[in-house]
Order: C-alpha cells, then structure tokens, then sequence
C-alpha cells in the first residue's frame, strides 16, 4: 500500500506568505503569515504567572507556540520566551512574569521563531512543532556569540 503525504502548495510574497495544503486524509488547510516570517496579535489582558490573553486567529487550531521568541511591536526590550501556548483559551505564557504583568490590554506583539517564512507557513498547517533541540541550539549559539569580546 502507497503512504500518502501532505500536499503543500506556498506562494511568499513581499508582504505576506500564503500556505495551501492537502492533509493525507483528503482535508484542505490555509495559512498566512508575514514574509517576515512573523504572526501578529493583539494582548487582551494579562491573567498572572506570566500568561497572557490574546487575540490572534493563528493560535486557534494551534499549540505549536513554545520557544518562540515574543517581541513588542514599536518597542525595544530584552529577550521574552514563550514557555507554553493553549489554543483553547487562547493564552500565551512568557518566561519572564515581570514584563507580562506590565503589558497593557491593546499592547501589539508578534512572534518569531527565526525559520523562514514557509517553514513556519508549513508547520502552522501541519501543526508539526519546531524541533526542540534545533531551537535550543540556535539560542545557545547566539547566546554565546554575544558573549565573545574581541582581544
């Protein structure tokens, strides 16, 4: 018997990113992301222990959200991990509590992984999460390139 794969289809544009894909069981999936290969929302409120309720219809079918670096739109600040997301109560966790309590009802973000934009486009329609030690080893190689001082 022939295994039958996912058929996915990926238009990248100057703006956007656009996903059509074909599940093994027949079913048809979308999705858009930025070319930059970021997804936006919005934070509703904050709920303590550094969760935060959001607006953003990527996180609906969605729980694929872990490592994924948070950013601030229009903001300059350090670095802010997602540690957990649930799609069902439309929640994202960050590892620093202090900056989630800060955020204001209205404040925009996005997230990045640092993968190109069909990567991310693929997975979002595949719900396939990022490798845990690919992501690990991106960080650790960052962190300790920063930490290299010329002589």
């Amino acid at each position: 018997m022939q295994e039958i794969h996912w058929q996915i289809w990926i238009d990248t544009g100057g703006t956007f990113t656009d996903c059509v894909a074909i599940s093994p069981d027949g079913i048809q999936h979308r999705a858009k992301v930025l070319s930059s290969s970021s997804l936006r929302g919005r934070v509703l409120a904050h709920t303590g222990n550094g969760m935060l309720h959001i607006k953003a219809p990527w996180l609906e079918k969605n729980q694929l959200f872990k490592n994924y670096q948070f950013k601030l739109l229009d903001q300059v600040h350090k670095e802010v991990r997602i540690t957990a997301s649930q799609a069902n109560s439309s929640t994202l966790t960050l590892d620093d509590v202090a900056f989630a309590e800060r955020l204001l009802p209205g404040s925009e973000f996005e997230i990045t992984a640092g993968e190109e934009a069909p990567i991310l486009a693929a997975r979002l329609v595949t719900r396939t999460p990022p490798r845990e030690t690919a992501t690990a080893s991106r960080r650790t190689a960052r962190s300790a390139g920063s930490r290299r001082r010329s002589p």
